[in-house]
């Protein structure tokens, strides 16, 4: 149950993630933002490929510890969703 639980958790935390950068490529920024915009985005992309090569070497291990692969996707997904968040400051200012 833990296996079928962990790979339906992680394939649609990877969907929002994909969802979450690609919509992030299409805003537009201040011009003088561009470059940390940029640099977010790859930071972003970064995150999500380690998050599926984490889920990925979950599908291949034989013994696997899902308490371990869990938390380190889930610690991922943490630094996802802050990068995320200062990605999405860039765009809309704070009052």
């Amino acid at each position: 149950m833990k296996e079928k639980e962990f790979r339906q958790d992680a394939e649609k935390r990877i969907d929002e993630i994909n969802a979450k950068i690609n919509t992030l490529k299409f805003q537009v920024v201040e011009p003088s933002l561009k470059a940390d915009f940029q640099k977010l985005i790859e930071e972003l992309e970064e995150i999500r490929e380690r998050i599926m090569k984490t889920y990925l070497s979950a599908e291949e291990e034989e013994d696997k510890d899902w308490d371990t692969l869990r938390k380190n996707i889930y610690t991922d997904i943490k630094s996802f969703d802050n990068a995320f968040t200062r990605a999405g400051r860039m765009f809309n200012p704070e009052p």
